[in-house]
C-alpha cells in the first residue's frame, strides 16, 4: 500500500543518513590508506553499479539495496575529491 511504502522509504532514508554519517566519520582513514584517486574510482564504480542496477530493479527490495549503495558512494566521492585535489595541486593554491 501507499502508506506502507512511505513508511519504509522513511525508515530507509533515516537509516541511510545514519550510515552515511558513520561512514563519513571513517572515510578519511580509509581514503588515506587507498589514496584519493582510488577513492574516486571506487565511488565511480559504486555509482555505475547503482545507476545500471536501478534500470533493472523490479522490486522494492532492489530499490532499497540500490538506495543503500548511494550512502556508501557519497563519503568516498566527497572526501576523495578533496584528497585528490590536495595531492595534485600545491596546498597554498587550493581553495579547499
Amino acid at each position: 500500500t501507499g502508506e506502507q511504502g512511505t513508511r519504509v522509504f522513511g525508515y530507509v532514508t533515516t537509516m541511510g543518513e545514519l550510515l552515511n554519517a558513520s561512514i563519513m566519520f571513517f572515510a578519511p582513514l580509509i581514503i588515506n590508506r587507498i589514496g584519493g584517486k582510488n577513492a574516486l574510482l571506487l565511488a565511480g564504480t559504486i555509482m555505475s553499479v547503482r545507476i545500471i542496477g536501478s534500470s533493472f530493479a523490479t522490486s522494492a527490495l532492489e530499490v532499497v539495496i540500490l538506495k543503500t549503495l548511494h550512502m556508501f558512494e557519497v563519503p568516498f566521492l566527497l572526501v576523495g575529491c578533496f584528497k585528490y585535489i590536495t595531492s595534485q595541486f600545491e596546498v597554498r593554491f587550493s581553495a579547499t
